[in-house]
């Protein structure tokens, strides 16, 4: 009955507006997928020169044979590559970008982030097709930018997502179609296709010109957004036109997106009736910081949590999406086998979210990436087993295996925090992502030198994130997104009880 429950709370949620919100949302992880993973074809799998000379061309012409740098020790900065240091670059700009657009989105709205960095990423991409030949560190910069409004993009969208249905179900059908895995697979098609960096880019920076037209055209505004900084006449309108689009009454989606100075009056009712004067908030629009996050203790423990498995999960999962290059197989096989597996193992959260809730199925997920990263480190100690195709099989395991942990704390990023900060703690959690990304390159040169050792700190990051995820993260199945952020109460206050406030003696 439970899951009856949910596919009808999921019928009811999502009209045409959510389904064509939903559909160019995801399919935007397309050329943003392909603009992060895009230094992942540059260098070699191994050494292809003879004496300064390319005899073992790899299959993709990248930047570095247009610069004429892949037999060159000159890109060599320390024990790091041009492609180490291009990657961590693209990752940089990612983590700016997550920060910047988590205070953005919750200060100027959603959609102007959301529809703004996939331009960036389209313009971006093009100029990269026209001066990428010219130089490295012109290069960087594009790298830098695109890696910005990628971060940025994925830190709006699913809000943006998220506060157009009401129902916890809808929440877990969103993140568990996430659009991720088909983007990978998507990147590895494109680039086995084109073999060429140019012919590479200029798809990547088609496709985002067709989602920020489409984007444009079709996302609105959030209206919880709205409503919590008081345009009640634009969320009106927004509502008006939500409901035209699904041929339904407005009065049903007034229901669901409440518009503020109808919360006021049912507040202000409910509050007197059940003592709780002191929870109420102002209902003037405020504007919050990221230092804000961290006056509220259980909001602090939660944003800090969460970007700790954030960092940890994106620092395992690029280094496997970096590692496609120097695993037994082919890059493009492997990445793409890689996207397929998340693909498919995404959908459990929203196949068992009924009967596990989220905490069970995020707890599973890290526990068996941890056990896989383990028996990895023993594989790559064993010499035999060390250059066989089942180190590739359990690489791609132990990656993929993290992608229902992902959608769950992708759910906890939003359903954990109130409107007011919610971008800013999912920018938060982003720039803990990024961070784990900025780190990768440097695993992948690490493991290279010492796989085993490089595996054994996989598996203890992924134990501790097992821990903090079972001491801090709660159940959110069934719970409504929260709207309004609870004031702190003060056990010492000269302020009168609510018993007082009704002049009502307190026995």
């Amino acid at each position: 009955m439970a899951e009856v429950g949910g596919l009808l709370e999921v019928l009811d949620d999502f009209g045409r507006y959510e389904i064509s919100l939903f559909a160019i949302t995801q399919l935007g992880y397309l050329p943003v997928v392909g603009s992060l993973l895009a230094t992942n074809f540059f260098g070699p799998p191994s050494d292809p020169c003879s004496n300064g000379t390319l005899v073992n061309p790899y299959g993709f012409y990248s930047l570095l044979m247009e610069w004429q740098l892949v037999c060159s020790r000159d890109h060599i900065l320390w024990m790091f590559s041009l492609t180490d240091v291009l990657s961590t670059t693209l990752m940089l700009g990612g983590l700016l970008g997550a920060f910047v657009a988590g205070f953005l989105a919750d200060r100027y709205g959603r959609k102007p982030l959301v529809v703004g960095t996939m331009a960036m990423i389209g313009v971006c991409n093009a100029l990269l097709c026209v001066l990428g030949m010219r130089s490295c560190l012109i290069s960087g910069l594009l790298f830098l930018v695109i890696g910005a409004a990628a971060g940025g993009y994925m830190v709006v969208n699913l809000v943006l997502l998220v506060e157009a249905v009401e129902h916890s179900h809808s929440r877990l059908l969103i993140v568990s179609l996430n659009g991720w895995p088909l983007a990978m697979c998507f990147t590895a098609v494109i680039a086995f296709l084109t073999r060429h960096w140019l012919f590479y880019h200029a798809v990547v920076a088609s496709a985002a010109f067709v989602f920020f037209a489409v984007l444009q055209c079709v996302s609105l505004e959030s209206v919880r957004w709205l409503t919590h900084h008081n345009q009640a006449l634009h969320a009106e309108k927004i509502v008006s036109d939500i409901a035209d689009l699904n041929t339904d009454s407005a009065s049903q989606h007034q229901s669901a997106f409440p518009l503020k100075s109808n919360c006021a009056e049912a507040n202000v009712d409910s509050v007197e009736g059940s003592h709780k004067v002191e929870e109420m908030v102002s209902l003037a629009p405020q504007k919050y910081s990221y230092a804000d996050l961290f006056k509220h203790r259980s909001i602090g423990i939660s944003v800090v949590a969460l970007a700790y498995c954030f960092t940890v999960s994106s620092f395992v999962s690029f280094s496997g999406y970096f590692h496609t290059s120097i695993l037994p197989g082919g890059r493009f096989l492997n990445l793409f086998s890689m996207g397929l597996l998340k693909l498919l193992l995404g959908m459990i959260p929203f196949s068992c979210g009924s009967c596990m809730g989220r905490r069970p199925i995020l707890l599973t997920s890290v526990a068996v990436a941890t056990l896989a990263s383990c028996v990895l480190t023993f594989m790559l100690v064993n010499a035999q087993l060390k250059r066989t195709i089942y180190v590739s099989m359990m690489s791609i395991l132990m990656t993929s295996a993290l992608d229902p942990n992902w959608k769950i704390m992708h759910l906890y990023s939003t359903e954990l925090f109130p409107t007011g900060m919610r971008n800013m703690a999912r920018g938060i959690c982003q720039v803990g992502a990024r961070l784990g990304g900025v780190l990768a390159p440097v695993m992948r040169r690490f493991y290279e030198l010492y796989p085993a050792v490089s595996m054994a700190i996989c598996a203890c990051l992924l134990a501790v994130q097992w821990l903090v995820a079972v001491c801090v993260f709660p159940e959110t199945s069934r719970r409504q997104l929260p709207d309004t952020v609870p004031i702190q109460r003060r056990p010492h206050t000269s302020e009168p009880s609510p018993c007082q406030i009704r002049s009502i003696p307190c026995s």
